[in-house]
Order: C-alpha cells, then structure tokens, then sequence
C-alpha cells in the first residue's frame, strides 16, 4: 500500500513504536513536522486501524466463497425381523465443478477491497496534511491577532490620554474603546480555532489533544515565483485513479457473479457418493453408488441471474462515473494549484510590501507630526491584515499542493482549497484626531 503513503514527501524520522489500541500515542519529542504526522496517523489511528481490520474481514469472508460446500453423511435404519441399515456419503459434485470459478471471484473481491483500503489510507493522510497545515494557520493568525490587539491597547490608551487632556470627544474614546475589546474578543476565537485544529490534527494522528509537548512547524509552504512555474498535477491522467481500479475489479466481480447465477439457476444439483447397506437377515453389507438429482423446473433461482445482470449494469456505470470524477479532478487541481500559488505570490511579493510601504511613509509623517497616531495604527492594522490574508492563501496553496499529490498517487481529494478560499475582505481605516 505505497500509494497510501501519499503525503510523505521527505525522508520520516524513526517514531515509537504504536501504543496498544485505545491509547494515544506518546507525543514526538520534538516539533511535529508534516511527515512525521502523516506516518503517526497510519500507524496509530483508530481510523487506520479500523480500515486494516475491514480489509482482514473482506478477506476472511472472500476465503469462504472459495471453499465448496461441506461433504453430507446419511444414516437409516429400518427396525423389524428384517432389519435393514443404511450409511452414504454425499458429495455436491456441483459445488465442486464451479469451484474455480468462485475462487475467481472471491479473488477479485480481495483486490477490489484492497483497492479501497489503500485508498481509504491515501485519503486519511491527506486529510492528516489539511489539519497540520490548518494547525499552522490558525498559529499565525493567532500570533496576528495578539499583534492586531496590541495596536488596538495602544490606541486605546492614546485615546484615553487625549480625552484627559480635553483633545477628544467622549464618542471617539468610546469608539477606540469598543474597538480594543474587539480586537480582545477576536484574538480569543482565534485561540478557540488553534485548540480545535489541534484537537482535529490529534485525533487524525492519535496524538493526546491535552498534551501540550508537540507544536507544528510554523514555516508555511512558500508559493513559487509566478504560477507559470506551478506544474500541471496531470501525472494522475497516466492511469486510472485507485476509484477506477477498484471500479474495474467491481465490473470483474459482476461479470463473474453473472456466470455463477446462470450456473446456479441452470445446472441442476448432482449429488454424488457411496451408499453401504447392512442386511440383518443374511447378515451382510451391500455397497453401491448413490446420486441426487435436482430438476430445475420451476426456475426459481432464474430470478439471481436478473440481479446479477442488474449488479453488472450498476458495476459499468460505476466505472464509468470513476472516469469522469478523475478527469475533472484533474483540471480542477490544476486550476486550484496555479490560482492559489498566483495569490501566495502576488501576496507575499506585493501585497505585504505595499502595505508595509503605507506603513513607514505614515511613520515618517507621525513623526514629522504631520498625521496622528490613530492614521499610524490604522497603516499598521492594514499591515497585519495583509498579512494574515497570505497565511490564508499560503495555506490554501498548501492544501492544493496536497490535493496534486493525491490525484499523482491515484487518490480524488476532497479540494478543501477550492471549497474554502480565502475571503477576507478588505478592512476599514480608522481615523481619529491628531
């Protein structure tokens, strides 16, 4: 199951082994990098685990179609002066013929469910990267939100010294007032979110959430220069996607089913074996041969082949919607790939610098006394909000960079950059009296 392995890029650290099942796992020594998530989350979580133990199941019940039916033995016994016993074994000489034919299938059903499982892997860890690269960005926008309250305490205080010294009307201090405790209540819920990522990051890698010992890399993905050099994540178009494999074996499974259903409608049941018979009067055995036919006249086993043939149809339509799916994830990651990068780029190489060129010239004017210090926080809450507006694109881009890996190792994503773009809109100056 290498493809389960999708989100393990660099080379993993060597980890504990995993804990006994319903533990948490002892938490990394050291900072948790994105890998090292990633291997816990296959190797500890109750999810992972849960796919193993489905996968040890389908195999146990696709080793039972394989084995033909059990041998039967007949006894009768006939009191009286004559008595008369009788002892035979019957063989489903049936059950054997089409044995083959059933190991076939069974085998097909194994590779479909192995199939899932890896897939199931596959999707595990790349939702274990959207958490990690959640847990980053819910850091930063908390380290921006403390710096945001920061600014909002300053112009609080600035506002109270000039409503003393009777420079600022009561509706300004309360204005600024209002403001700084809304900065407060916003650097709370940003703490609220960091918790919940880390819950959310902890129960994907079977880490203990109250455990305060592990932290998350907090350098995000940088988005290359220009989204000209973003690659196209076609490498999932060289084959079929893990959906369409198993899609595939499914279409093989209902092929067979259909054959056995005819067999098992059509071909009557032959029972075969030797009979021994015990004469009481002459006090002797007997031994013959045996056989029991069964007439399918009535056809009532017809009806199986009907839903084998239906089961075959869906089976088509399956494959052929695990086509369509993977090609349209394609263009789709290829558009969320080069779209994010674009905005992680123009971000970081225009956006912060602009604002914080808006925010120097403001502070030569404060000092030049030329604006107050109201314009001066306003340029450096500006500042902060380009800011957090590229953790958000920097972790957008991060999440289509996952998504392109998954589709390369055959895995449809569930696209949580393109359904949850970034959106900030763009803040309100304040300006207050000089």
């Amino acid at each position: 199951m290498d493809a389960a392995l999708l989100a393990v890029a660099p080379a993993s650290p060597s980890l504990a082994a995993a804990p006994p099942s319903g533990r948490p796992a002892r938490p990394p020594a050291e900072t948790l990098t994105e890998a090292a998530a990633v291997e816990l989350a296959l190797r500890n979580s109750v999810g992972a685990r849960r796919v193993l133990a489905g996968l040890d199941v389908a195999a146990a019940e696709a080793a039972g179609l394989a084995r033909p039916a059990d041998p039967g033995v007949e006894g009768e016994y006939l009191p009286g002066e004559a008595g008369e016993s009788r002892v035979g074994l019957e063989v489903p000489l049936t059950e054997l013929l089409v044995t083959p034919a059933r190991a076939r299938f069974a085998r097909a059903a194994v590779d479909a469910h192995q199939l899932d499982a890896t897939s199931e892997l596959a999707r595990l860890g790349l939702e274990v990267r959207y958490a990690y690269h959640a847990v980053q960005a819910a850091a930063a926008l908390r380290d921006l939100a403390a710096q945001s309250l920061e600014a909002y305490r300053a112009a609080d205080a600035a506002a109270t010294a000039l409503f003393e010294a009777g420079n600022l009307s009561g509706v300004e201090l309360a204005r600024h007032r209002t403001a700084s405790l809304l900065a407060e209540e916003a650097l709370t819920r940003r703490a609220l979110q960091l918790a919940a990522a880390r819950a959310d990051l902890a129960a994907l890698a079977g880490l203990d959430p109250a455990a305060d010992a592990w932290g998350v890399s907090p350098d995000l993905v940088e988005a290359p220069a220009g989204a000209a050099s973003v690659d196209r994540p076609d490498a999932a178009s060289d084959g079929p996607s893990l959906r369409e494999q198993a899609a595939g074996m499914r279409l093989e499974m209902a092929s067979r089913g259909v054959t056995l259903a005819r067999v098992d409608a059509w071909v009557p049941e032959l029972h075969v074996g030797p009979i021994a018979a015990w004469d009481a009067v002459e006090r002797r055995w007997s031994v013959g041969a045996a056989a029991t036919l069964e007439l399918p006249i009535f056809g009532a086993r017809a009806a199986g082949v009907r839903v084998a043939s239906a089961n075959s149809g869906l089976a088509e339509l399956g494959v052929e919607d695990a086509g369509l799916e993977g090609r349209s994830a394609v263009a789709r990651a290829t558009a969320a790939l080069a779209l994010t990068a674009a905005a992680a780029d123009r971000c970081s190489r225009e956006t912060v610098p602009s604002a914080r060129r808006l925010r120097d010239e403001v502070q030569l004017q404060y000092n030049a006394m030329q604006v107050g210090i109201f314009d001066l926080l306003a340029a450096l809450q500006l500042e902060l909000e380009a800011q957090a507006r590229c953790v958000e694109w920097s972790r957008d881009y991060a999440d289509a960079l996952a998504d392109s890996d998954a589709l390369a190792r055959g895995v449809t994503p569930r696209f949580r950059a393109a359904m949850s773009p970034s959106g900030a809109t763009v803040p309100q100056q304040t300006h207050g009296a000089h």
